[in-house]
């Protein structure tokens, strides 16, 4: 199934391979064409430039000028003579400055207008203020003509009073007192008639003063109406004069400075383009020199230029034709990319499927599961190596599978695993042992917790029982428990806990078990 696919996608490369050849060689035709449509065309391109340089410079462009200049003259004459004549009727030198002064005249009269109502209103002032002091002198009169009667009243009063006192009281200094009392009250009154005397003067010389003031504003005001009559009077002349109905219509017609300047610039442009048209003109006289072109010779030429005008329109079609052919080249070279990166993926994957295919040949499955776990192996022997030696040998595993010895007080040289002692072969065994019970029975699933060995201890002498001993009671711990299946006596003293088995007797019933503790 896989040859066959390969085979299939080989058939479609050479396929599209062949294909993309012919779309390059076809390419090549056409930008060949389409150079060789390009310099035509820029031939025919120049041909026809000349043509037109020829023949419409020289007659269509010289009428159109000339037209042109004969319009741009009759309007620059008519809007001349409309200037002229705008000026001539208003008969104004500068219509802007009298403009001007009219819209000053008017704020004059505004002014005016304002400072009569202002006047008026003092003038009613005045003569409010000219009631209300007739009122308080008639009332001052009124008081004065009371305080005389009252005087005299006062006078009778105590000339009597005097008589009376006279008549009745005899003593010179009661008389005395009385008199100065009356005296008093005499000089009283007077004094307030005094006071009414000279405010009464005050309010005549005020209503004196008013009355001047109000004199002088009515007569101010007469001349301000006056004024204002003339000006009006002026400004209907004036507006009557360049045949304005109204100051409104002024206000309409007239023309800023802003807008005047930019006639001005219209005007001097216009003046300016006269001139180049004029220069342009010219230049197409001393060019044309008198020359002529006939109708025949006009005739061909646009013969000529229909035809190459055909041509044209054809390359233009091929031209498109082409440049859709591209397009297509370029659509199916996008979708070869696309095939040959699927190619590519494919192309790795089946190398990987050759790589699975010749691993799992024979046993070298098994084989490199077995390198691989056994490196794990090796790893865990050597911490456990480790900690027996008290860091002295470590295991290592070569690229052949075989064990190395790193011998670390020597600088960690490697030693073959032969070159051991038998001691120092047991500790490796019993490292890794413990490392196999470890990665391979227990799978990694479940602590280690117990260890039985049963390595035949009595084959030891006993400096190596030693060491054996001093390196399991060094990886003895809460986690792991190591318990030891042996009949040498010198075993038991180091241990802590035993299990010691009594065998069955005959007749007397089976193997006894029990604990004993150090």
């Amino acid at each position: 199934f896989k040859v066959g696919n390969l085979g299939v996608l080989e058939e479609k490369f050479k396929a599209l391979d062949k294909e993309l050849s012919q779309y390059n060689k076809d390419k090549e035709v056409l930008e060949t064409v389409i150079k060789t449509l390009k310099e035509e065309k820029l031939s025919l391109e120049g041909k026809r430039n000349t043509i037109k340089s020829v023949v419409e410079e020289k007659e269509k462009q010289y009428n159109d000028v000339e037209l042109e200049f004969n319009k741009n003259t009759l309007s620059c004459s008519a809007l001349e003579n409309d200037i002229s004549s705008i000026k001539s009727s208003i008969n104004v030198e500068n219509f802007q400055e009298k403009n001007e002064e009219i819209l000053r005249i008017e704020k004059e009269r505004e002014e005016l207008e304002k400072n009569i109502r202002k006047y008026r209103k003092g003038l009613d002032d005045l003569i409010d203020s000219k009631e209300s002091l007739q009122i308080s002198i008639n009332s001052l009169r009124e008081n004065l003509a009371k305080e005389k009667s009252a005087l005299i009243e006062k006078e009778k009063s105590a000339e009597e009073k005097e008589l009376q006192i006279k008549a009745k009281v005899g003593e010179l200094d009661n008389l005395k007192d009385l008199l100065v009392q009356l005296q008093e009250e005499i000089k009283t009154i007077e004094d307030s008639f005094n006071d009414y005397d000279k405010k009464k003067e005050s309010m005549e010389k005020d209503f004196k003063s008013c009355n001047e003031a109000l004199i002088e504003i009515i007569s101010k005001v007469r001349q301000l109406d006056k004024r204002e009559e003339e000006e009006r009077t002026y400004l209907k002349d004036c507006l009557r004069k360049e045949s304005f109905e109204d100051i409104e219509q002024v206000k309409d017609n007239v023309i800023s400075k802003v807008e005047m300047e930019r006639l001005k610039t219209f005007i001097e442009e216009y003046n300016n383009s006269i001139s180049k048209v004029n220069g342009a003109i010219e230049s197409l006289l001393i060019k044309i020199n008198g020359r002529e072109v006939s109708e025949e010779a006009w005739q061909q030429v646009q013969k000529e230029k229909a035809i190459k005008e055909e041509e044209i329109k054809a390359f233009t079609e091929v031209n498109i034709r082409c440049s859709e052919e591209v397009n297509y080249i370029k659509k199916k070279l996008l979708e070869l990319k696309e095939l040959l990166d699927k190619k590519e993926k494919l192309d790795h994957k089946l190398a990987l499927l050759d790589d699975l295919e010749k691993l799992f040949k024979g046993k070298k499955f098994v084989e490199f599961v077995a390198a691989t776990r056994l490196k794990y192996v090796s790893m865990e022997a050597s911490k456990r190596l480790k900690e027996i030696t008290s860091g002295t040998y470590g295991l290592e595993v070569d690229e052949q599978g075989k064990f190395i010895i790193r011998d670390y007080k020597n600088g960690g040289a490697s030693r073959d695993a032969s070159t051991l002692s038998g001691g120092e072969t047991f500790l490796t065994s019993l490292a890794l042992a413990l490392a196999l019970s470890s990665e391979i029975q227990l799978k990694g699933t479940a602590p280690l917790e117990l260890f039985f060995l049963d390595e035949g201890f009595g084959t030891l002498d006993d400096d190596l029982l030693e060491v054996v001993m001093s390196s399991l009671e060094r990886i003895h711990n809460d986690k792991l428990k190591v318990g030891i299946i042996s009949h040498v006596e010198s075993i038991k003293n180091r241990v802590p806990v035993k299990l010691v088995i009594t065998p069955a007797e005959s007749g007397r019933g089976g193997s006894k078990v029990k604990i004993e503790r150090s």
